[in-house]
């Protein structure tokens, strides 16, 4: 080996070269470069960076996984469940309330890796958070805290489902500390949603149609959401075939056995019968609902009512168009009170649009039958007429009459029907118990309703509810439990936005912060045999957030040595 000196820019750089023969020559190849050198000859050794004198260990999930597991904690999860399934307030080590919890972490964060949850809890920080080690998470634990909470009792041959208790227990806990403003009663919105299932041996799998039509196999899930801060109040579990109205009474019977103060009940125009809005209004509550107008009485009082576009009936302007509103004295339900009749402007021109699309259509198609049906039996020309003119046949009137030459269609449209239809258009009738309020705040309440719709798509979506993948019922029933619990996440934290933003919903402001949160990592690191805490990617949002929800320093660097 060798030592080569060359002289740049001033100094001197070294580098080691080895001498090979090749044949009968000597080659000298470069093998290394040693860097400046200094005074005494020798290269100058470079200062170790920070980085360079440290031993890290692998980096975990941290961001999303801590704010979620604070938001475990603080509504009182893992000590509700276990109270319920165990009698015990708190357990040590593990405990359903542990294993349901993270599964409900991962439900909102990855739900896509729920086939793998063990592996996947193991890539975070839960393990720590939670107190348990690897051992104990595995498929096995994760299904049997499942049976905690709803399990087939062999001795009494009952379904056993701790569900609705704990959910009551949840609200409680969650309301107690977060008042709605001003004392003011509760407004809840109730709907039910169609889940698809792949369990052909599920007791709860039947065939129903859904929201799209469709008859397939499918369990209902009935839900039950505040209207001021979307937290689930309560859900129930149906049958497939069950019908929305027909779990009214099982509802309110539901409310008059808990602890919650009745206030505003908000249902679609769908559950709106007479006994059971009688019965809600026996049990303290009120209700604004839509009717429908398949109704002979909602369709005259409809067609009767000029909903005038002025500035005493405007509402408010949104993506479906500017709406008006007006109370109007009716009989209903058997009793003179005032109900309101509203109108979607966009609605409106939309179904006028529609209605004369369609008949102009019919009448180019009626003209290309007259002109092609010549050999046509009468027979053959009324059962074309009958396709042509399919769900508009109550706006135009079609003859068959015979000539030597054939037959000759006469048609027109009945100008008094498509009349009567227009005052239809885009308007719709609201029932208020509530006789103090005005049209616009009924219009308002009813329209507000559709958090619940949000509340379903982010459930079968973000969370993958659906298909149901469970075959039992007890599973099934377990498994929804799961995901009304991770969407009790979602629901605060979008609450939470709401409040420091000052906005009704913060929905695309809580992905922004999820996915910001998602890339926080942290890294336990030994420096000078000093213990640290590393936490990477924390970007100037996510800091600020934190500190507007109380929790300023979460991601900090920490000494961890101690």
């Amino acid at each position: 080996m060798s030592i080569c000196r060359e002289k740049r820019n001033g100094k001197v750089y070294l580098a080691e070269y080895k001498s090979v023969r090749q044949g009968k020559n000597v080659k000298h190849v470069f093998v290394r470069y040693l860097g400046v050198e200094g005074e005494d000859g020798q290269p100058v050794k470079k200062p170790k960076r920070t980085l360079d004198k440290v031993k890290r260990s692998i980096t975990l999930r941290s961001g999303d996984i801590q704010v979620m597991w604070k938001l475990v904690k603080e509504l009182g999860f893992i000590e509700s469940i276990d109270q319920m399934c165990c009698g015990e307030r708190e357990i040590s080590g593990m405990s359903p309330g542990k294993l349901l919890s993270i599964w409900a972490v991962n439900r909102v964060l990855e739900p896509e890796a729920c086939v793998n949850l063990p592996e996947w809890v193991q890539t975070t920080e839960l393990p720590s958070l939670s107190g348990l080690v690897d051992e104990q998470l595995t498929d096995d634990s994760f299904l049997s805290a499942l049976d905690f909470i709803c399990y087939h009792d062999a001795d009494t041959n009952r379904t056993i489902d701790h569900s609705n208790l704990i959910d009551e227990m949840l609200y409680q806990k969650w309301r107690s500390k977060n008042k709605i403003p001003n004392a003011l009663p509760e407004t809840v919105a109730y709907d039910m949603t169609s889940m698809l299932t792949f369990g052909t041996k599920c007791t709860l799998a039947e065939n129903g149609v859904n929201k799209d039509h469709v008859n397939t196999k499918q369990v209902n899930l009935g839900l039950l959401v505040s209207k001021y801060d979307q937290f689930p109040i309560a859900h129930f579990v149906y049958r497939g075939s069950r019908k929305d109205s027909t779990t009214i009474p099982n509802l309110l019977a539901h409310l008059a056995a808990s602890s919650i103060q009745p206030g505003t009940m908000v249902w679609d125009r769908g559950n709106a019968t007479k006994n059971h809005i009688e019965t809600a209004e026996k049990a303290g509550w009120r209700v604004i609902c839509g009717l429908a107008k398949t109704r002979t009485d909602v369709k005259k009082i409809i067609e009767d009512t000029n909903v005038e576009q002025n500035p005493q009936n405007y509402v408010k302007k949104s993506k479906a168009g500017a709406l008006y509103a007006k109370r109007v004295q009716v009989n209903l339900f058997g009793k003179e009170m005032s109900a309101v009749v509203y109108m979607n402007m966009n609605k409106r021109s939309s179904e006028i649009d529609s209605r004369n699309d369609a008949l102009t259509s019919i009448e180019q198609e009626l003209i290309q039958l007259e002109q092609k049906g010549h050999d046509y039996s009468e027979a053959k020309l009324h059962e074309e007429i009958k396709k042509i003119t399919r769900g508009w046949s109550d706006y135009i009137s079609v003859q068959v009459k015979r000539n030597p030459s054939g037959p000759r269609l006469e048609w027109g449209l009945l100008d008094h029907e498509i009349e009567t239809a227009s005052k239809s258009d885009g308007k719709y009738l609201l029932y208020s118990t509530d006789q103090n309020l005005s049209a616009r705040e009924v219009v308002q309440a009813y329209l507000q309703k559709d958090h619940i719709e949000k509340v379903f798509r982010t459930m079968k979506t973000r969370n993958k509810l659906e298909p149901l993948r469970h075959t039992l019922e007890n599973r099934v029933r377990a498994i929804i439990f799961v995901n009304v619990l991770a969407f009790r996440l979602i629901a605060v934290l979008q609450h939470r936005l709401c409040l420091i933003e000052k906005q009704e919903t913060a929905w695309d402001s809580l992905e922004d912060l999820l996915k910001d949160l998602s890339r926080v990592e942290r890294m336990e690191v030994n420096q000078s045999n000093n213990k640290q805490t590393w936490f990477l990617n924390v970007t100037k949002n996510v800091k600020e957030t934190m500190k507007s929800m109380g929790w300023e320093g979460i991601f900090n660097d920490r000494d961890s040595s101690g």
